[in-house]
């Protein structure tokens, strides 16, 4: 059963298009982006401005 949401990526081929490793920073992006969302009460997302250091904080 397939169900989808306007938020959904319903096609693959943009992401066929990207390097390696512009796919990697991506779902790397995308991870530290949940990470941090399920911190907060409410799965507030955050903002760019709050990814990029905790992506690059190691």
């Amino acid at each position: 059963m397939k169900m989808c949401t306007s938020y959904c990526v319903v096609s693959i081929p943009p992401l066929a298009h990207l390097s390696p490793e512009n796919l990697e920073a991506v779902v790397r992006f995308a991870g530290a982006t949940s990470a941090l969302t399920c911190t907060r009460a409410g799965a507030n997302p955050p903002t760019r401005a709050e990814v990029e250091p905790f992506l690059y904080a190691s």
